[in-house]
């Protein structure tokens, strides 16, 4: 990997299980935590052949002081700088021998109020980070060892940082690459679909971070930091779940929050990279921001969870040249290639689903935009008859409503057993396509109208993409969720290939009633291979964390119907690149990262008694 050569003394060892696991977690630093190895490896006097390393704080107007630690390839000379700002290792973070052996200094910051830094921590509070940043940078721009070019790094949340502190436009900002980033943190993260994520707030907030930002203070207290443990005592304890839990709504603190809010002010080439099936961000974030994005941009979209694009030999490449080109004016031609690049079914051989391991994709294929040109709308309507049919649905069988009992069925996407628990019957809605003919190439966010009936005045809906193999194991694409009394649409920032909802207020069903309900679900690449059929679920979600995320589900009990009629179609819209074939063979049930697969026919074994027509 990129950064693969990082030192790892043993004294530190017991480090290592705690920042592998948790370097994955929403907005991780995962570079910094990938270095935890070298915590305290650096000398006082570092030895000829090591790196440089200093460590400080920053004063900033306000008189709060700003953590810090700063490695250059060697104590003297000029370099250009590669910034990571973040709440978790930062500035405890070893020397990230990837940037230095490139002929970059490597700096880590710790946002106010977490790690050693003094103040009071906003949750990705975007003008308190992004003006705290901007000064932070102008003071590297200040030190004698800068060129007084600076770059911001980050996977998730000091991908977030980057952004708040872009819009501020400190002279010194020449680029940025970020991956694994929200565009609005409500529906990207905390509230999808208007849903309450208690499993990934609670996580977060209880779990991840304040274990991150103990390993960055404990590294610090290690080199001597003084001050760090000062530092920590003097903030009061906050309840960060309590805070969140009091917006239910997108309302002006998620505004502050959301990187949408600040990406037109972003004047610096940048790049972003996404998972398809990133647990914790979603993918719909970076999509948005590379959308909004006027400066020139790369977009990097693959399969698999949070931060996987790092692990991708092209994307380590690209992001080094990238700065190359921004940061040191190298003319390496990388302005001038495709602005998208897509990597199909990426197989992983060693290593874990969290890292490690060498990842390789079946094929790359790159685009001139985003979404492609290329791609054209491909409609399978639901029918009554449970198909996914490419012509409305005529006869009666098919134009029959379907119901199922709520909250009762959902499927579990964290891992391969949890997929493959039994999903109920009765409590979820099946649609399939007949065996293609050809293979059928998605790329882009599919979106789904259904017309439907619930028995109260509330419930969630999950919608999940599944690839059927003629063997009958289900392979695992895509999930969207929305909440019913949360579906209307915000016509200021929807597009073409991605339907916005405003998530302002309830606004709760009249039982029984039929209701028109339009969705997106997030972007996906994948190839329905010749022979495979294409399925769509309808069912509830669950609390059970899945990896990360957890629900609970809105409304009661009752049965909710799906119609099917001429005048109550319900439609899935798959955007599909018409040329487009696979380039290698199936993926074996089970080995894809975060695409978990349920064998054939895996039931409830009571089902035998009744023998469903529909298996989900």
């Amino acid at each position: 990997m990129f950064d693969g050569d990082l030192r790892r003394p043993d004294r530190r060892s017991r480090l290592r299980p705690l920042a592998a696991v948790l370097a994955w977690t929403l907005l991780t630093p995962w570079l910094a935590a990938r270095a935890q190895g070298d915590i305290g490896s650096a000398p006082a006097r570092p030895a000829e052949d090591s790196p440089y390393r200093e460590y400080g704080y920053v004063a900033l107007h306000d008189g709060v002081r700003i953590a810090y630690v700063a490695y250059r390839p060697t104590k003297e000379g000029k370099y250009p700088a590669i910034v990571q700002y973040d709440p978790y290792v930062a500035a405890g973070s070893g020397p990230a021998r990837g940037w230095l052996d490139k002929g970059y200094a490597y700096l880590g910051v710790s946002v106010r109020g977490t790690g050693c830094s003094q103040g009071t921590f906003s949750f990705l509070n975007g003008e308190s980070h992004g003006a705290d940043g901007a000064e932070v940078i102008a003071w590297i721009a200040r030190q004698p060892w800068s060129n007084q070019a600076v770059g911001l790094w980050g996977s998730s949340y000091p991908a977030h940082t980057a952004y708040y502190v872009a819009a501020k436009h400190p002279p010194a900002l020449k680029a940025m690459v970020t991956s694994s980033i929200t565009a609005n943190v409500y529906e990207d993260a905390l509230y999808p679909g208007g849903l309450f994520n208690i499993g990934f707030t609670s996580r977060w907030f209880l779990l991840y971070q304040p274990a991150l930002s103990k390993v960055g203070m404990d590294a610090r207290i290690g080199w001597g930091d003084t001050e760090c443990q000062k530092n920590a005592n003097a903030r009061a304890p906050h309840d960060y779940v309590a805070e969140v839990m009091q917006h239910p709504f997108d309302d002006a603190y998620w505004k502050v929050r959301a990187t949408e809010t600040y990406v037109d002010q972003v004047r610096v080439p940048t790049i972003v990279g996404m998972g398809w099936q990133d647990f914790q961000t979603q993918i719909t974030g970076g999509v948005t921001l590379f959308h909004h994005l006027k400066v020139p941009k790369r977009l990097y979209l693959l399969p698999g969870g949070h931060g996987v694009v790092l692990g991708q030999k092209v994307f380590q490449d690209d992001q080094v040249r990238w700065f190359d080109k921004w940061l040191k004016g190298t003319d390496n031609g990388v302005d001038r290639e495709p602005p998208v690049t897509v990597f199909w079914e990426v197989s992983r051989k060693g290593g874990t689903a969290l890292g490690g391991g060498e990842s390789t994709p079946n094929w790359i294929s790159t685009y001139g935009a985003w979404p492609p040109a290329e791609a054209r709308p491909q409609a399978f309507y639901l029918t009554g008859d449970a198909q996914l049919s490419t012509t409305k649905p005529a006869s009666a069988e098919q134009t029959a409503p379907r119901t199922y009992t709520y909250p009762t069925g959902t499927e579990l996407i964290g891992s391969n057993p949890q997929f493959s628990l039994p999903v109920e019957p009765e409590g979820v809605l099946v649609y399939r396509s007949p065996p293609m003919t050809q293979d059928l190439t998605i790329l882009g966010a599919p979106q789904l109208t259904f017309n439907v009936s619930i028995a109260h005045e509330d419930a969630d809906f999950v919608v999940d993409l599944h690839d059927l193999y003629p063997n009958g194991d289900v392979q695992y694409l895509q999930r969207g969720l929305l909440r019913a009394s949360m579906r209307a649409i915000d016509p200021v920032r929807s597009r073409p290939d991605a339907i916005r909802h405003r998530f302002d207020k309830r606004d709760p069903l009249v039982p029984g009633k039929v209701y028109e309900i339009k969705m997106s679900l997030p972007p996906i690449g994948a190839v329905i291979r010749e022979g495979h059929r294409l399925e769509v679920t309808i069912m509830a979600p669950s609390p059970i964390a899945q990896p990360d995320w957890g629900f609970q589900p809105a409304g009661q009990a009752g049965r909710n119907t799906v119609y099917h009629s001429a005048d109550r179609l319900s439609v899935l819209t798959v955007p599909v690149i018409p040329s487009a074939r696979a380039q290698g063979p199936a993926p074996v049930c089970g080995s894809l990262d975060f695409q978990p697969c349920r064998p054939a026919n895996t039931v409830d074994q009571l089902m035998f008694i009744v023998r469903p027509k529909i298996v989900p």
